[in-house]
């Protein structure tokens, strides 16, 4: 029930599958602040392709040999589907890309997140805000919105002023760690 309300049920799934049901809230803190709970994969990498280098990258997946991504796994994936009703950002894949996760979808929701907003995405939800704000919680606060600010000027679709944004939240001043965890903030007018 606790990790449901912090976004977290399938990493309280695993942790339940583990036997690690009774935590204290010191266990629960030092696991969060050191991410122990999200486990993230040693070796699974996100890289942004032009159009083009994803065309050329999905020819060479098509064109190779049957099992020579037996151990290497790759997977195209599209933001534009993720906000779209297919909800799921996967276009491709070859080798075990996918399946190597275990389930845990937590690492590719926070790169998924992160690359919307150097897209300058401006649809950000509850729990993607929170993935977002934790994601972003080692980055100092005052550098984050002169730094979207000059790659949103960079976008010709029309700007509304970021403080109507959801994303408003991640250029306020520091937050504690447990309002980072429990809510989005909401703003006046």
């Amino acid at each position: 029930m606790f990790f449901k309300a912090i976004d977290m049920q399938n990493e309280g799934d695993a942790l339940a599958k583990e036997g690690r049901t009774k935590l204290s809230l010191k266990q629960v803190e030092d696991d969060l602040s050191t991410q122990t709970f999200f486990k993230l994969q040693k070796n699974r990498h996100f890289v942004a392709l032009s159009l083009v280098e994803a065309e050329h990258l999905r020819a060479v997946m098509h064109l190779s040999e049957p099992g020579a991504f037996r151990q290497t796994g790759l997977a195209i994936r599209a933001l534009g589907n993720l906000e779209s009703v297919l909800a799921d950002s996967l276009i491709d894949e070859c080798g075990p890309a996918t399946s190597s996760a275990g389930g845990v979808k937590y690492q590719l929701s926070t790169a998924e997140q992160l690359l919307r907003l150097v897209n300058c995405a401006e649809g950000f939800q509850g729990r993607e805000l929170r993935i977002l704000m934790r994601t972003m919680q080692h980055t100092q606060v005052p550098e984050r919105l002169p730094w979207f600010l000059d790659i949103r000027s960079c976008r010709r679709r029309a700007q509304r002023p970021y403080q109507q944004l959801p994303i408003a939240a991640l250029f306020l001043k520091e937050r504690t760690s447990s309002t980072t965890w429990q809510s989005t903030p909401s703003f006046p007018g």
